[in-house]
């Protein structure tokens, strides 16, 4: 008979050496499996972080050129805004200058006045001082001034003028015969 055992699954001392001695280990290819899977999950989860990492990166710089372009937009849209009032400013200044022109004196018109402007040579006017010191000096007995032209005198007594009054009836006359005549003229 055998001897009583206090433990009876204990393995003997032949079968523990068996079972822990390095030739004879049944989970030896099964803890080289392990060791390949985690080194693989790791590997993994490396690859997984820089992932993150560089998805992180392209978030925040997507974010920042977003708000780079959004700024550049709001400038754009400022300046097109702009642009807009200063063209609606210049159509309405165009406008004003084409109204005036259509304000503007014909050329015939214009050569009437320049025959007029001739004909009355307002350059050789006498200033009502000129005249003044002309007869002071002429009744006194003085010579005349040195800003006198004595071409002026002698056009003088030459050519009386006629009064203010009257040049200005012949021309008011004399324009409102031509207008007349022009409105006749259109008129047909």
């Amino acid at each position: 008979m055998s001897e009583p055992n206090l433990f009876p699954n204990q393995p003997t001392p032949e079968e523990h050496v068996a079972k822990h001695s390095p030739n004879a280990d049944p989970l030896a290819p099964l803890n080289t499996k392990i060791n390949n899977i985690a080194t693989r999950l790791k590997i993994l989860e490396e690859r997984q972080s820089s992932l993150r990492k560089k998805l992180q990166l392209a978030e925040s710089n997507i974010i920042e050129v977003e708000k780079d372009s959004y700024d550049e937009i709001q400038i754009l849209s400022s300046n097109i805004l702009n642009v807009k009032k200063t063209l609606v400013d210049l159509t309405e200044k165009v406008s004003l200058l084409t109204d005036e022109v259509e304000n503007f004196v014909p050329m015939n018109e214009f050569k009437v006045l320049e025959k007029y402007i001739s004909f009355w040579q307002p350059m050789d006017f006498v200033t009502r001082k000129e005249v003044n010191d002309f007869l002071r000096k002429k009744f006194s007995g003085d010579k005349p001034s040195s800003n006198e032209s004595p071409r002026k005198v002698v056009e003088e007594k030459d050519n009386p003028k006629k009064s203010d009054s009257e040049t200005e009836e012949e021309t008011t006359r004399k324009e409102i015969e031509e207008i007349m005549s022009k409105k006749n003229k259109l008129n047909k």
